[in-house]
């Protein structure tokens, strides 16, 4: 598969008044919330850490994330048709296989939790 052009990881922010979502697509799935546009930035960082951290327990390679600083993310405003560059082209294969040890990670973290729920 052809690589992609490498930019500075972004994060993607959309929202008005008292709602606000902060997307990073270089971690498929991450996304925060906040009353206002900077406390979703920062939300978005610390999710980003979150995330890494659960994958890693999980026993999903951060190998391809590891070295990135959430706090060095350009910050950008969501395009209009909500479609971000980095959503845009074919997947590299560790980009493939990185989305389904997650997909495979937050499914085993939703049983775990649906385990717990009782009958009730």
């Amino acid at each position: 598969m052809g690589a992609r052009v490498k930019e500075k990881p972004a994060i993607y922010v959309v929202g008005e008044g008292s709602y606000w979502l902060a997307h990073v697509p270089v971690l498929r799935g991450c996304i925060a919330s906040g009353t206002t546009k900077d406390e979703a930035i920062a939300n978005a960082r610390r999710a980003f850490r979150a995330y890494l951290a659960l994958l890693e327990a999980r026993g999903v390679s951060i190998e391809h994330w590891k070295d990135l600083d959430a706090d060095t993310f350009q910050v950008r405003d969501m395009p209009n048709d909500r479609i971000v560059p980095e959503d845009v082209g074919p997947m590299e294969e560790h980009e493939l296989r990185d989305f389904l040890h997650q997909f495979e990670a937050s499914r085993s973290a939703l049983v775990s939790l649906v385990r717990e729920i009782s009958p009730e």
